[in-house]
């Protein structure tokens, strides 16, 4: 069984280059089975005295973001990132398996011995230790740890686990681990190449990754939030991916093929694109 994932993330309104990618994928007639979304679907500042009216309206964008990539294949799952209404964050009303939905916080399945767990938001930016980007809604990486754990424990440390042993994770986060490529920013918008980069991954979810019961059953931990630093890295068997942002055109496809068995799903394959 083989299932082929798109991967966007960072869009912040773009609809141009949602059209750009629905064209794109037409001309190369490429399948696609499920739309993965990492966050920053919005575009909102990050202001937890925001108006309700002001949260009311990128809520309605993030809506209407995802109802127009749902259109690419409506099997589709995302996460809010920093720069989407606080109100995304509160998934505990949705129903457990109608895609397109909000999985932050949440796990659900995507196939036979696949599936899915999501968190959204991001911590703030550092640079030089230096406050860099404000985080949003986290402002510490123990803020963060604390839903990472919510999350990830009753997966896979718990003895209540209903996970089986063959099964597959697939991680979605807006923000990645920390000490990777993909989230080490040596350049910003307007800001020349820098020595050290702006750190902007999550410490609590690198050292979650290298747990072996993470280590047994994570396939990949995919992301976006730090725009310059798309690409892929291993964490010990743990794939790291960074699609970039499609607000600059790119986006990615990943090859994942299930053999039987209890072997588990593999990622068989990965591409990063650029539109032009």
């Amino acid at each position: 069984m083989e299932l082929v994932i798109l991967h966007v993330s960072d869009i912040h309104v773009a609809r141009d280059k949602i059209k750009q990618l629905k064209e794109w994928l037409k001309n190369h007639n490429q399948r696609v089975d499920v739309v993965l979304v990492s966050g920053d679907i919005a575009n909102m500042k990050m202001d937890p005295q925001a108006s309700q009216e002001e949260v009311t309206m990128h809520h309605r964008d993030m809506d209407a973001v995802v109802k127009a990539i749902a259109e690419i294949n409506p099997n589709l799952y995302y996460i809010p990132g920093n720069h989407d209404a606080i109100t995304a964050f509160n998934t505990s009303h949705l129903p457990p398996d109608a895609p397109p939905t909000n999985v932050h916080m949440r796990k659900v399945q995507l196939a036979p011995h696949l599936h899915l767990a999501g968190l959204g938001g991001s911590l703030p930016g550092y640079l030089k230790g230096n406050l860099y980007w404000n985080g949003f809604p986290y402002q510490s990486h123990e803020e963060i740890g604390q839903d990472l754990h919510k999350l990830l424990d009753p997966i896979f440390f718990s003895k209540e686990s209903t996970l089986p042993p063959g099964d597959t994770v697939i991680l979605m986060t807006h923000c990645g681990p920390s000490e990777s490529a993909t989230t080490k920013a040596y350049c910003d918008v307007g800001v020349p190449l820098q020595f050290p980069p702006i750190e902007s991954g999550s410490s609590v979810l690198s050292e979650l990754l290298c747990k072996q019961e993470l280590q047994d059953h994570v396939v990949m931990n995919i992301h976006g939030h730090t725009h310059v630093s798309f690409g892929h890295v291993h964490l010990g068997r743990i794939s790291v991916l960074n699609s970039g942002a499609l607000l600059e055109g790119r986006f990615a496809l990943y090859h994942l093929i299930h053999k039987g068995g209890s072997q588990g799903w593999e990622l068989k394959a990965f591409q990063f694109y650029q539109l032009a």
